[in-house]
C-alpha cells in the first residue's frame, strides 16, 4: 500500500471526512447558520439526508449544552462578585459608628449583579431541552 504525501488533501478514512464535516457543522452553528442551510451543504458532500439531519441535532444539541455549561459558569462568578459586594459593603455599615462612613462596593455589586443577569439571561435561552417539565 503506497502511503500519500503529508500534503495529500484527501482524508485517510471515513472517520477523518465525518469528523471534518461535524467540524464545518459546529462552526455553521457557531456562526449562526440556520439547521436548513446546514442541510444542503452536508448532502452535497455525499451525507445521506438521514445522517445528516441527526449530525445536525446532535451537534446543536452538543453546542446548547456548553452553552448552558458557560452561561451557569458566568451566572456563579457573577453571584460571587455580588455576594461579595453586599457582604463587603453590609460589614462596613454595621461595622461603621453611628453617622460615620462606610465603603459601599459600587463596581462588585453593579458588574456582578450585570454579569449575573445576563448569564441567567442566557441560562433561560440555553437551557436542555426537557429539563423543565411542566406540570398539567
Amino acid at each position: 500500500m503506497v502511503r500519500p504525501a503529508d500534503d495529500d488533501p484527501c482524508p485517510d478514512t471515513v472517520e477523518d471526512v465525518i469528523r471534518g464535516l461535524r467540524d464545518d457543522t459546529i462552526e455553521f452553528l457557531h456562526k449562526g447558520t440556520p439547521p436548513e442551510d446546514i442541510l444542503p451543504y452536508l448532502c452535497e458532500r455525499g451525507m445521506p439526508r438521514q445522517l445528516a439531519e441527526e449530525m445536525i441535532r446532535l451537534c446543536a444539541e452538543a453546542r446548547r449544552a456548553h452553552l448552558f455549561k458557560e452561561a451557569k459558569e458566568r451566572a456563579n462568578i457573577g453571584g460571587i462578585m455580588l455576594g461579595a459586594g453586599a457582604l463587603i459593603t453590609g460589614g462596613g455599615y454595621l461595622l461603621a459608628a453611628p453617622g460615620g462612613t462606610y465603603i459601599v462596593t459600587s463596581g462588585l455589586l453593579v458588574w456582578g449583579g450585570g454579569k449575573l443577569l445576563l448569564a441567567l439571561m442566557d441560562i433561560a435561552e440555553h437551557r436542555p431541552k426537557g429539563a423543565v417539565q411542566k406540570t398539567p
